[in-house]
């Protein structure tokens, strides 16, 4: 399996990537392809040429969207048109796997409502030849490969904070729950490969959904973003003690999860710990 970083916050120094605040991994596992989130802008598109891979991003089967916010699906029809600069037609639209309620509107609560959420509406993204599919529960979606239902907030000092909200049918505006939020899990015999978008329900929350979707306890890499940026330190310190007892061989994260977060983790988990950038490429062997 190789998971490569399209688009992260950095990118790797000489890479010839670019980095903007968004995320974007491309999966290649078993003859099959699948992009992780699509970050803010059609950098997608351009970070895979430049990485010489926009024909594999052109050949994926599968785009899934870990939540509803800009900085994940802003990229969605720039990844669309790779290989089809004329759009696609009914016949050959993408699967584009998501959690119901992805298209509630999303605002930040602490910056004038600020929208937040993805540039098109469901139908306008249907126009440029996406395909929605809608994972209510654990869903197998490819061989080997499981998108979460709904995120348990189980683990209870794992919560998403104030303020990121979602507006009501009235109009009125709330703290965002996350229900849409999903994490993205690959069964090897080894163990789970878990991918986590922002985790705003908590990563260790998302790794727990993935291995019930998975079916298998064992998680041999985690990567994504952990949205640790404003955390406590005391939920710091939980959340790298937990990461340990998982006893993951990698765990590559960036975008939101935050320097102090990262620098903790990278005291606990020595080498195992990667941060992740634009550019780089992680080989997981099965």
């Amino acid at each position: 399996m190789n998971i490569t970083v399209l688009v992260e916050n950095v990118a790797l120094v000489d890479s010839g990537l670019t980095g903007e605040h968004g995320l974007s991994l491309l999966i290649e596992h078993d003859g099959h392809g699948v992009l992780f989130d699509a970050g803010a802008s059609d950098l997608v598109a351009r970070n895979a040429e430049a990485a010489g891979l926009d024909e594999a991003l052109g050949s994926v089967e599968a785009i899934v969207l870990s939540h509803g916010h800009y900085d994940h699906t802003g990229g969605l029809v720039a990844a669309l048109r790779v290989g089809h600069p004329l759009g696609r037609t009914r016949d050959d639209a993408m699967r584009v796997v998501v959690r119901p309620d992805f298209f509630h509107v999303k605002v930040r609560r602490d910056d004038d409502l600020g929208y937040i959420g993805p540039p098109l509406t469901r139908s306008e993204f249907r126009m440029q030849g996406a395909s929605f599919d809608e994972a209510d529960g654990p869903t197998e979606i490819l061989p080997d490969t499981f998108v979460t239902g709904e995120i348990e907030p189980a683990v209870t000092w794992e919560e998403p904070g104030q303020e990121l909200g979602i507006e009501q049918a009235d109009g009125s505006v709330v703290p965002d729950p996350f229900r849409e939020e999903l994490a993205l899990a690959y069964r090897t015999g080894r163990g789970l490969v878990v991918l986590v978008g922002c985790a705003h329900r908590g990563i260790v929350n998302s790794v727990r959904a993935a291995q019930r979707a998975a079916g298998d306890e064992r998680v041999v890499a985690v990567l994504g973003g952990a949205h640790l940026r404003s955390a406590s330190p005391e939920r710091i310190k939980r959340t790298v003690q937990e990461l340990l007892r998982l006893e993951p061989e990698l765990v590559a994260l960036g975008h939101c999860t935050g320097t102090r977060a990262e620098a903790s983790m990278a005291r606990a988990l020595g080498d195992r710990f990667k941060p992740l950038r634009a550019g780089a490429t992680f080989e997981v062997r099965h």
